[in-house]
């Protein structure tokens, strides 16, 4: 081949693909870098039919939402760190759904102790989102665990129980003052520790307001795009049957199980 027409079918081979590159930032709205492009090719068609990430017409029938739904439900004041601990999943997959859960009505957001934390809507009562707070701890939570098996156990006892140091001990110990969970008292020289009636009194009216909140939930699925059916509910327990024609979801929302189980 002769050097011109070399150079000549070079030149249109650039053009074309500086073409394609400006219909593929037209197309994302964003730029592919040429190590990256050469890397993994590719094809024009193929970007405009990559499936979007809101396709979805429910927001609960995708399978990571629904798992993050069910973790706050059963964990009311968690925060992201926790849910991506507990779900075993990136955090920034998490924090890409949760906005989109939040904007659906189905979560709600609060800042507590500089954290933004997540919940059900109307699940739990005000007075009870620091009390939540504190339990979604794992040391907070076996140390209340603790004291409800021991009453009047001393700081002293509740760290040499759970082979921490005292300080982190009296940290945790604040906490749950704080939170109303437990209370403290003066014997001679020594701090001891009960559990308040709180957190007895919080789920008892939590589940009050079970059949409420079932309702509530219902109506949220149904303007979501799908075809809700409660399968049962018995005590903090609820389950709903969700379909968007081919595909069925079953809700499970259980908040007695894991954050409440042997401390209520």
């Amino acid at each position: 081949m002769p050097e011109s027409e070399a150079l000549q079918n070079r030149n249109l081979q650039k053009k074309g693909d500086d073409r394609k590159e400006m219909s593929l930032q037209v197309a994302t709205g964003k730029r592919m870098g040429r190590a990256l492009r050469k890397m993994v090719g590719y094809n024009l068609d193929d970007v405009l039919n990559v499936e979007d990430r809101n396709a979805d017409s429910s927001l609960l029938m995708n399978s990571a939402r629904q798992d993050i739904f069910e973790y706050v439900f059963s964990h009311p004041m968690t925060h992201l760190r926790l849910m991506a601990r507990g779900l075993e999943a990136k955090p920034q997959t998490i924090n890409w759904h949760l906005p989109l859960l939040v904007k659906g009505g189905f979560l709600e957001g609060r800042r507590m102790r500089n954290k933004h934390c997540y919940l059900v809507p109307t699940l739990i009562p005000a007075r009870g989102m620091k009390a939540f707070f504190s339990l979604n701890c794992p040391g907070q939570r076996s140390f209340y665990s603790s004291i409800r098996k021991d009453p009047g156990i001393s700081q002293r006892a509740l760290c040499s129980k759970h082979g921490v140091y005292q300080q982190l001990g009296a940290n945790w110990l604040n906490e749950l003052s704080n939170s109303k969970l437990v209370v403290k008292t003066l014997d001679g020289r020594t701090n001891s520790y009960s559990i308040s009636p709180l957190l007895k009194e919080l789920v008892e009216e939590v589940e009050d307001r079970m059949p409420e909140l079932a309702n509530s939930l219902m109506e949220k699925l149904v303007t979501d795009g799908v075809a809700p059916k409660r399968v049962s509910r018995r005590g903090l327990n609820l389950r709903i049957q969700i379909s968007n024609g081919p595909n069925q979801r079953v809700l499970s929302l259980n908040l007695r199980s894991p954050l409440l189980r042997n401390i209520v």
